[in-house]
């Protein structure tokens, strides 16, 4: 009788956690970037701007048509409302791009005047660094000219947006705090392009059926929960969820941040009620009507 208890008592939690329920996508901020082909030109000479969509479920989408561009210096170089952009002298303007009046992304254009002199400044590593709290990384800088060749001989000024957060020393940057913030080095007139820090938690999905990492950060004041490109999970129960819990069995005390519809690859989600981002310890996938775990990461103390 036991054996025939214990038998049924699995054939329900594999039934029940294979329900289909009704399930709402969550969604996230739009937002836009900025790309081009060239971010220096010569004196009366063009390049073009063009924007990257990521919509309300953070996926690239077609580019929306109501983008409207800027610069904030119209006597080095100016843009038109397709985003052509056209260098008038030497030196350096912020070119905008803004949708919806609110949602806006900027680019640096230089100016030169010969393609021998320096144009852009590159910061190793690539953006964003992702730093653990106190973790320690060494930056680097190099100059280049129009045609890509290294411009030697430079000092570079180095700057840290927010020192709270990505404390700068010389060309050591220290996690100092959880956030996001930029770091620019500059030279001879002409700043590199920002290079994003972000001081985040993160940590593997270690059980059986999962794999890829959760970390958990804040951008734009907002804690947001996201899988790496190799994230995976059962890909036959449609009703998990992802939860921030401290507990590796259990969501009692945690908060539900979104239904896991897609079960691999990178995804992001805003955190609801966006609490402090030391309050739970571990992503934690769950089926909720079994009552069961698909698996865990630690996020770290």
């Amino acid at each position: 009788m036991k054996n025939l208890l214990l038998a049924l008592t699995v054939f329900v939690v594999i039934i029940s956690c294979k329900k289909k329920p009704v399930i709402t996508p969550v969604t996230i901020a739009e937002r836009i970037e900025i790309t081009t082909p060239a971010a220096s030109v010569l004196s009366n000479n063009s390049t073009v701007f063009t924007i990257k969509y990521y919509n309300n479920m953070g996926q690239v989408a077609p580019a929306p048509a109501n983008i409207t561009w800027q610069s904030n210096n119209n006597n080095i170089a100016t843009v038109n409302g397709l985003g052509v952009a056209t260098g008038i002298s030497v030196g350096q303007a912020t070119i905008t791009a803004t949708y919806n009046s609110n949602i806006v992304a900027t680019a640096l254009l230089s100016v030169v005047a010969n393609p021998m002199q320096l144009a852009t400044i590159g910061i190793t590593p690539a953006s964003p660094l992702e730093l653990k709290l106190n973790e320690a990384f060494s930056l680097q800088a190099t100059g280049y000219n129009l045609n890509g060749g290294i411009v030697s001989g430079l000092n570079f000024n180095w700057a840290t947006q927010n020192n709270s957060i990505a404390n700068l020393s010389s060309t050591t940057v220290v996690g100092a705090n959880y956030g996001t913030t930029n770091i620019t080095a500059a030279s001879s007139g002409i700043q590199s392009a920002p290079l994003v820090v972000q001081v985040i938690r993160k940590g593997s999905f270690v059980t059986a059926g999962s794999g890829g990492m959760a970390k958990l950060k804040i951008e734009s004041g907002m804690l947001r929960l996201q899988t790496t490109p190799d994230f995976v999970s059962s890909l036959t129960a449609p009703d998990l969820r992802i939860f921030l819990t401290n507990n590796t069995n259990s969501i009692a005390g945690g908060l539900l941040v979104a239904p896991l519809i897609m079960r691999t690859g990178a995804q992001i989600w805003d955190v609801p009620t966006n609490p402090s981002i030391t309050q739970y310890r571990y992503a934690l996938i769950w089926c909720v009507i079994a009552n069961i775990a698909y698996g865990y990461a630690d996020l770290g103390l």
